[in-house]
């Protein structure tokens, strides 16, 4: 969230770095939040527990005159083809910024 952002350059010098860092994410803003995907993949390593999984079943369109590349997923079952990934759809914020202060807390 941009209140939780902020309060990052005071952490320490590698909290400035990251909300410079984050000032220029290619996605989504410090408005209206970022989609922080790789950042979010390393919790996920480390802490599936902050993290809602939904079985689903996933592919890559590549037929489609106007998806092709398109990952298309199936949250619904829709398709009635068996889930073939888990699918993280939501996260819980609070545990996520406190892993992220931990985790900061350890470097200078």
């Amino acid at each position: 969230t941009p209140d939780y952002l902020a309060t990052l350059p005071e952490l320490n010098r590698t909290g400035k770095m990251l909300h410079a860092l984050f000032s220029h994410y290619r996605s989504g803003s410090m408005q209206s939040g970022l989609r922080m995907h790789d950042l979010c993949a390393i919790a996920w390593l480390v802490r599936p527990d902050l993290f809602t999984l939904k079985p689903c079943f996933v592919a890559v369109e590549t037929q489609g005159e106007f998806t092709s590349g398109t990952t298309v997923v199936d949250i619904d079952g829709c398709l009635g083809k068996p889930a073939n990934v888990q699918v993280a759809l939501d996260l819980n914020v609070k545990g996520f910024q406190q892993w992220v202060a931990e985790v900061l807390a350890l470097v200078p």
